[in-house]
Formats: C-alpha cells, structure tokens, sequence
C-alpha cells in the first residue's frame, strides 16, 4: 500500500470533493475499482461534519479523509472507537 501527503492534495482548502477521495483511495490502494472499498469507506464515515465548498461543493476534511481510510485499510481503530 502506497504512503500520501494528504495535507496538500485537493483543490479546495478546506478539504476534498467525492471524486477527490475516490482519488485518493485508488493512489492509496492502486486499484480502479474501489466500489466496495468506497462502501466500506462511507459505513466507517457514517454521519460526519463537512464542509461546503465557495460554489456550494460538499468537502469532507482531510483528517477524517485519511483516518477513516487507515480504519478500512489498517484495521487501525479511530480515537472515538
């Protein structure tokens, strides 16, 4: 599995779009296909604070980007678990 810099990647400061962290979890896995990593993905996220983006974007911040991808690819446990 690939190490990433999440801290710089996206477009938007505040942190990234739907096809961002699909993105992200193809570089993190190489794979194409992340339908069911991206299922597994969203149950982990379940009900998160957001972000809205300047032109109305849904942005889930990166720390929760990149911990709940450690949950799904690590096993590793977030710090409310």
């Amino acid at each position: 599995m690939l190490t990433f810099d999440i801290t710089n990647y996206g477009h938007y400061r505040l942190g990234l779009t739907s096809d961002e962290i699909n993105e992200y979890l193809r570089t993190r896995t190489r794979k194409k296909n992340i339908t069911i990593l991206r299922q597994k993905f969203n149950k982990v996220a379940g009900v998160t604070t957001m972000a809205l983006g300047p032109e109305g974007q849904i942005l889930m911040y990166r720390h929760d980007v990149q911990r709940f991808t450690n949950v799904v690819l690590l096993n590793k446990p977030t710090y409310f678990d």
